[in-house]
């Protein structure tokens, strides 16, 4: 019984396939009727013709390296032990080895503070 549904509705599905196919290919015939080649081919020519005028050579391009100048001038990677902090010298905060501030330690030391400003009163 369960066989015979799954083959039933593998049929069903087969249906809605060839349904779907059939109404592609009908909009992509219509789709191409409306594209046309030699607009594509005269507009290949004008660009063609623009590249010639800006002497835009493009085995002169894949040569170029400037780009590389920003490559090389960016930090490097981060030198020290991992997993023990470091200071930040923005900010004189520890980070740890995430590069991130040891917020937590800052903020343990300033309610510290706060706490011994109350209990002198």
């Amino acid at each position: 019984m369960e066989q015979s549904n799954l083959a039933i509705q593998g049929m069903k599905d087969n249906q809605v396939t060839v349904a779907a196919m059939k109404d592609g290919r009908k909009t992509m015939k219509n789709e191409y009727k409306k594209l046309n080649i030699d607009k594509i081919g005269r507009l290949h020519d004008e660009m063609e013709y623009i590249g010639y005028v800006n002497k835009c050579d493009e085995l002169q391009l894949d040569g170029d390296s400037t780009f590389l100048d920003e490559a090389l001038t960016t930090p490097g990677v981060p030198a020290g032990i991992p997993g023990q902090p470091h200071t930040n010298h923005a900010s004189d905060i520890g980070v740890d080895e995430f590069g991130l501030p040891l917020v937590l330690a800052k903020l343990e030391d300033i309610i510290q503070r706060i706490a011994a400003l109350f209990s002198s009163d």
